[in-house]
Formats: C-alpha cells, sequence, structure tokens
C-alpha cells in the first residue's frame, strides 16, 4: 500500500487518511521490478503531497525485505 499526507505549508502532520491511500501488488520473488503507481486514479489524491509511505498490508517473511531504488513523480 502507498499512503500519503496532502501538502500544507503550516503544517507537518504525519497522520495518514484512510482516503489517502492505495493498494498495489507486489511479486515477492527476489527479483527487482519497476512498479508504476498513478495517483492520478486515487479518489484522494489533489496534487502537491507532504509524506509518502510504503506499507505492506500482509504478513510478510521474517527476513522479508525491500530495496527501492528511485522514486519519480510526473506527468503523463
Amino acid at each position: 500500500m502507498a499512503t500519503w499526507t496532502k501538502y500544507k505549508t503550516d503544517s507537518h502532520q504525519t497522520s495518514f487518511r484512510a482516503e489517502d491511500r492505495v493498494g498495489f501488488e507486489i511479486v515477492g520473488d527476489g527479483k527487482f521490478r519497476s512498479y508504476t503507481i498513478n495517483l492520478a486514479y486515487a479518489e484522494g489524491y489533489t496534487g502537491a503531497l507532504s509524506y509518502l509511505m510504503f506499507k505492506p498490508i500482509e504478513e510478510t517473511d521474517k527476513d522479508a525485505w525491500v530495496k527501492i531504488k528511485r522514486i519519480w513523480f510526473g506527468r503523463q
């Protein structure tokens, strides 16, 4: 799951709202893969954001890990 907080210049609030999240499937086979999360389809996303968090929503193996090489924001 990816979740975010909306950008506010006067706040550093890190509480994540239920409507500001989107789920996506990953393949846990040890290979490097690219994933695209299009926030334009998320109801709660309206533009600039302050915090971005990736969080597993299922139990993982004890020694499971994720390596993120790059996060890129852009327009299609």
